[in-house]
């Protein structure tokens, strides 16, 4: 039974009622997303600097154990005279090399027979001493949670303060930054959510005017780019943001900079890096879609696979920020990506055997 076909005014009466439908969608999830959800999504979103800080904070902290080591060093040396002090030294650099701490070295040093006590008491001064002149939040803590005599709920207390210490990841420069940027946000997080009503709606649109051959392939091929889209899009967030911003953070005198980011240039960095990686991960239906509309063979795409590795590290060069980790990053899932789409193109444009 053929179906009935619209006019061109029925039409546009379609398309205003489906787009207005599609609009209260992602305004309601919009400001659903401003009172409840705003907040985990700007979490998420942040995920990835954050696992890079920390990773930048071990760092400095295996950092400050060499240079307390340091101080340790230059303490024992105005209390010992230099036969004493040079008995010392192998222990020094061992300890330094194992990253044990120096309050673990102090009661080595004092638990072991062979060192003479004047030793071990220079050790403990100079550890004392080094204490005395810097005891961290984190270390305060570790003191306090030790100590079987303070109560629990003291610290817990104690913990939560010295959370609360850490410099949040994010900063802002002019007054309407984060207001602007989490309205952003949630406008995004609003699209993402009301996208399988926002596509139902375009697809029933776009139906009336496709032969049933057509819809197969869309039914088809509709599903798996968004698979696709959300499978690059993870790979992003996954891989790529956070061992490539782990890797860019210890470039450099690390030491001497404080990385916290404008929240506003950072989320726009997360937003088109997940929109690009989302985009690259088509490349596969790309190939199969010009394999089967006959625009390119497969075979001659196959003998010009050196030319397309090269067109995929130009196109990341051009789609990343100027650091080679991430247009690796993007550059190498493109050629694995041209591949699977190559064997499918050529399975699916293979002619059946004759019978």
């Amino acid at each position: 039974m053929e179906e009935a076909r619209l006019t061109f005014g029925e039409h546009l009466e379609e398309l205003r009622s489906r787009v207005i439908k599609a609009l209260l969608a992602v305004v309601v999830t919009f400001f659903f997303c401003i009172f409840f959800l705003g907040k985990y999504i700007v979490s998420f979103a942040g995920a990835p600097l954050v696992h890079a800080l920390e990773a930048r904070r071990e760092m400095a902290e295996a950092r400050e154990v060499s240079l307390d080591f340091d101080g340790l060093q230059r303490e024992l040396k105005g209390l010992l005279d230099a036969e004493t002090y040079d008995s010392l030294l192998d222990r020094l650099t061992d300890a330094r090399r194992d990253r044990i701490s120096l309050d673990d070295f102090s009661a080595q040093i004092a638990d072991d027979d062979t060192v003479t006590q004047r030793s071990r008491e220079a050790v403990a001064l100079g550890v004392a001493r080094l204490r005395a002149r810097k005891l961290s939040s984190l270390e305060l803590l570790a003191e306090v949670e030790a100590m079987e005599t303070v109560p629990v709920p003291l610290t817990e207390i104690l913990r939560k303060l010295v959370q609360a210490s850490k410099p949040p990841p994010f900063i802002v420069t002019s007054p309407t930054e984060q207001f602007v940027t989490y309205m952003k946000i949630c406008l995004v997080g609003a699209i993402f959510i009301s996208s399988p009503f926002i596509i139902y709606q375009i697809w029933k649109f776009v139906a009336s005017g496709l032969y049933p051959h057509e819809r197969r392939y869309v039914r088809l091929f509709g599903p798996v780019s968004a698979l696709l889209f959300i499978a690059g899009s993870c790979f992003f967030y996954f891989l790529v943001s956070r061992y490539g911003l782990v890797f860019l953070f210890k470039v450099g005198p690390w030491e001497l900079i404080d990385p916290r980011m404008k929240i506003a240039e950072y989320i726009t960095f997360f937003l088109a890096m997940s929109l690009v990686m989302g985009g690259m991960f088509q490349l596969p239906l790309v190939i199969i879609f010009l394999a089967k509309a006959g625009i390119v063979e497969p075979d001659e795409v196959a003998r010009q696979r050196r030319v397309a590795y090269l067109a995929s590290i130009i196109l990341a060069a051009f789609l990343t920020p100027p650091d080679v980790i991430t247009q690796i990053f993007l550059a190498f899932p493109m050629i694995i990506l041209f591949e699977i789409g190559l064997y499918a193109a050529r399975r699916w444009t293979r002619p059946a055997p004759a019978t």
